[in-house]
């Protein structure tokens, strides 16, 4: 497969590449190959949408790389007939297959040392006294047209987060997409955060509750909850009740974008956000 070639310096000669097919805001290659006579692996982003959210990634990633976060060095970058942005690989798989009982890649005696290490991370990261702009996807911390469907289910929820609004939100640096494909493990070692285009000052709760929402196969017991918030503790604190209220929002979110796809799914969500409703706090 061909990459943009405007995106490829002349020193650096592509052996091989392969497109990611569900990479969302951008374009993104893993490519092979050589410079001078030493071989290397990298990840190229090609802007498909606005050329903001990769300025604001690369800049977020000069930030904390400048800070020791584990995040990939930015090799080159620059302007063609569309911005770029070439990536250090870093090793390791995603999150999701860590944790994931079904996934070839699983540790099941080392996700609880996983977690309570990312939950470190994050709290690192929202304890960073940096400047920034919001965050890109400020949108979820309110209803997405859940309040328009005509299902008791729905309403319930929608009633539940009406009247139990948090009295402030505490905004802090978040990731903005803070996810479990946007995390590699390595030997058990979370060895980088990906993926930072949405990057910018947001609500600390809703990323935890972005990170902590469960699946039917995983991150689905008190224990996984508590090693990730444990680890969070550590570097940073949070508001129970805020927590309570953007899980709550989350599952009601995806219960939203599945129905009439996934109903299985969309019912999933809707017990988990009853079930966080109804949770001791004490």
């Amino acid at each position: 497969m061909r990459v943009p070639d405007y995106a490829i310096p002349d020193n650096v000669e592509i052996i091989s590449a392969e497109r990611n097919r569900i990479a969302e805001v951008n374009s993104v290659y893993r490519c092979r190959a050589r410079r001078s006579s030493n071989a290397f692996t990298f990840y190229l982003k090609v802007c498909k949408s606005t050329t903001a959210t990769m300025d604001n990634e690369r800049e977020a990633l000069v930030m904390l790389s400048q800070q020791n976060f584990p995040v990939p060095r930015v090799l080159w970058h620059g302007t063609g007939r569309r911005s770029f942005m070439a990536l250090e690989e870093k090793r390791g798989v995603i999150l999701r297959d860590v944790l994931n009982p079904l996934s070839e890649h699983h540790l099941p005696h080392m996700t609880n040392h996983v977690l309570h290490q990312l939950g470190e991370l994050v709290g690192w990261l929202h304890s960073m006294d940096v400047e920034w702009e919001p965050q890109k996807r400020t949108s979820l911390y309110g209803f997405l047209g859940e309040q328009d469907v005509d299902d008791p289910r729905f309403a319930e929820v929608v009633a539940w987060l009406r009247a139990n609004a948090p009295d402030s939100k505490e905004e802090v640096f978040v990731h903005g997409d803070l996810n479990d494909a946007n995390v590699l493990v390595h030997q058990t070692e979370v060895t980088a955060i990906l993926d930072w285009e949405s990057a910018g000052i947001g609500w600390r709760e809703y990323e935890l509750a972005w990170i902590l929402r469960e699946r039917r196969n995983y991150m689905n017991s008190r224990a996984s909850r508590e090693f990730f918030l444990d680890g969070y503790g550590a570097r940073a604190g949070y508001d129970p009740v805020a927590l309570r209220w953007c899980e709550v929002m989350n599952c009601l979110h995806v219960a939203f974008w599945c129905r009439g796809t996934y109903p299985n799914f969309m019912e999933f969500n809707l017990q988990k956000a009853r079930e966080a409703m109804q949770r001791d706090l004490s």
